[in-house]
């Protein structure tokens, strides 16, 4: 099994490292609105939020076998990470959170990844 890396710098202790991406929900620290609870996973002591991976196009909610999750898909026009629960996308189905998972996985390995969505803001 190829090792993997990534270039968010990840203390070897934490719970929270490329090999365990879990989904969760966290509330903003804006302080110019009231905190807003959303979608989101960690890596080290970060926290991603996966409705501005969702809106930025680097995450999709489509896997290659379309008709097992025939009726996700069609319930996904929006952006479930924007919503304060998980309700919404763990109704889907295992094949859809593999497939989300994966794709995180992808862009915390990335080498080129330039993306100013991971921004320290989003800690």
């Amino acid at each position: 099994m190829k090792s993997l890396r990534s270039w968010i710098a990840v203390d070897p202790k934490s719970h929270f490292s490329i090999y365990n991406i879990p989904f969760g929900v966290f509330s903003d620290r804006n302080p110019s609105i009231p905190p807003q609870k959303r979608c989101c996973t960690a890596i080290g002591d970060f926290v991603l939020d996966l409705a501005i991976l969702y809106d930025h196009g680097l995450l999709e909610m489509k896997i290659k076998d379309e008709k097992e999750c025939q009726s996700f898909i069609s319930t996904s026009i929006s952006n479930v990470f924007t919503q304060p629960y998980l309700n919404s996308f763990m109704a889907s189905n295992k094949l859809v959170w593999q497939s989300i998972r994966k794709q995180i996985i992808n862009l915390l390995i990335s080498e080129d990844c330039k993306y100013d969505v991971f921004s320290p803001d989003n800690r």
